[in-house]
């Protein structure tokens, strides 16, 4: 079975956009000044970064908790290298672990 998750997204002024999750929070998306934006909020494109490393990131430590690890700390680096041309597409993504604890 599979649900459904909806994500909306408002066009504010200029290149800037207003996202409203289900969770019921909401976020600034602009684009660079470079692209014609204001940058008044994050690029769309760093979000699907974060999303990377936040998905990822639960998951791991989950793991690591289940398996009754003792983790004092954890970050993760997410790295995109993109193409010059358009689409723009990511075509290397590199997530790094740190991992902290005894």
């Amino acid at each position: 079975m599979s649900k459904l998750v909806t994500a909306d997204v408002r066009l504010l002024d200029g290149m800037a956009f207003e996202a409203h999750s289900d969770s019921g929070y909401v976020l600034r998306l602009d684009a660079s000044k470079e692209a014609g934006g204001a940058a008044s909020g994050m690029r769309p494109i760093e979000l699907l970064l974060l999303g990377l490393g936040g998905c990822t990131g639960m998951d791991v430590i989950g793991i690591l908790r289940k398996m009754r690890q003792n983790v004092t700390g954890y970050e993760l680096h997410v790295r995109g290298e993109r193409r010059d041309e358009h689409p723009m597409v990511f075509t290397r993504i590199a997530v790094e672990h740190v991992v902290a604890g005894p």
